[in-house]
């Protein structure tokens, strides 16, 4: 009996920078998987927002769920309205900057090998 599976590739939090968004661009072309969904967090915090939603826009073969950060620019009524979690989001920023040691133990790689 043959098993049908779908290969699902899921990402998120983009934040707008292209450089990141072409990495995992390449490496789900070369899984190429049945369906991508990315789940929000395409805008804030990086230098490139409507780079990255252009880069989304009429695409019908990525499902795009709007994160918090994506529902607060479209809705927010002035600039004076802050982000969701602003006081989580600056500790959040000094926190990110300490060296990563990624799953293969190697600093800022992290390896699903």
């Amino acid at each position: 009996m043959k098993e049908n599976f779908v290969k699902i590739c899921l990402y998120s939090d983009i934040h707008a920078q292209l450089a990141p968004l072409d990495a995992i661009q390449e490496a789900v072309d070369k899984e190429n998987p049945d369906r991508v969904v990315v789940v929000g967090d395409l805008v804030m915090l990086g230098p490139e927002p409507a780079e990255v939603v252009e880069r989304f826009m009429g695409r019908r073969d990525v499902d795009v769920l709007a994160g918090n950060l994506d529902w607060w620019v479209s809705k927010r009524k002035d600039e004076t309205d802050p982000p969701p979690r602003t006081s989580t989001m600056s500790g959040s920023t000094k926190w990110s900057k300490r060296p990563v040691i990624g799953l293969s133990g190697n600093r800022s790689t992290i390896s699903t090998d």
